[in-house]
């Protein structure tokens, strides 16, 4: 023991001894210039500045050089958002109910028209077709002109034709029915002409002695259209062509005339 604290004695004061500094020794300053030389500057000829001539070097392929990858910058991923957990599979012992047949939805039928009107009390609630065209509105139309001249009879040339006729409208007391005024036609279409002119023809009627009609009137030869023999019948029978007054039944024969424009013909 004594010989280890004698040692320790001896390091302690080795230690303590003070150590000799180092001496530094400072930085050489640079050179002073002498603001008083002279630098000698020599001219040479221009032909000695022309640079020396290079030989011709093939040129030589540049290696490829390995590009680096573009760098794109991406925008900071946005988290997805939290998902829920999907259910937990159904235990193979666990059947789920069947799921019950939805009923088929039918179309909704469209509703009434607000703008139709309510049918009358006693009607079937159809919507009944339009009016037929008139007589008159038939006379304006070119289209009702069919000539037919089958049903035309000159009774002033066929007189055995004109006597059966006859024979058959004559009533008690008349050997022949009487001859009345000429019945002229208006005609409806104008300055329209048609292919064939109208023809004379020869009306029927009989009268009682008031002269309401016992029967006729009729056309029993015709004009060569339907359309004027009706339109005839209609100007007799609606008081428009005025028979002769008479106080017994008799028979009357008219002749009828349309009024077919001169240019037409």
């Amino acid at each position: 023991m004594a010989i280890v604290a004698v040692s320790v004695l001896a390091h302690g004061v080795v230690l303590g001894l003070p150590w000799p500094e180092p001496e530094i020794s400072p930085e050489p300053s640079p050179p002073e210039r002498d603001p008083t030389a002279v630098m000698d500057v020599a001219i040479l000829p221009s032909d000695t500045l022309r640079p020396p001539r290079q030989e011709a070097v093939e040129p030589f392929a540049a290696e490829p050089t390995e590009t680096s990858p573009q760098v794109v910058e991406r925008s900071p991923a946005t988290p997805p958002p939290p998902t829920s957990a999907p259910p937990p599979p159904p235990s193979p012992r666990e059947t789920p109910p069947p799921t019950p047949p939805q009923p088929k939805s039918e179309p909704t039928p469209p509703g009434p028209d607000p703008n139709d009107l309510p049918p009358e009390p006693g009607s079937s609630g159809l919507t009944s077709p339009p009016p037929p065209p008139t007589l008159q509105q038939r006379l304006q139309d070119v289209g009702e002109y069919q000539h037919d001249g089958s049903q035309h009879f000159d009774l002033d040339e066929n007189l055995s034709r004109a006597f059966s006729i006859y024979q058959d409208w004559t009533v008690p007391g008349q050997s022949v029915p009487s001859i009345a005024d000429p019945l002229s036609l208006p005609y409806e279409l104008g300055a329209t002409c048609l292919d064939e002119p109208p023809l004379r023809g020869t009306l029927m009627v009989v009268v009682d002695e008031v002269g309401n009609f016992r029967r006729g009137p009729t056309v029993v030869s015709s004009t060569g259209y339907a359309i004027l023999d009706e339109q005839a019948e209609a100007f007799v029978r609606t008081g428009q062509y005025r028979l002769p007054e008479g106080n017994e039944p008799k028979a009357y024969a008219v002749n009828i005339e349309v009024a077919y424009p001169a240019a037409c013909l």
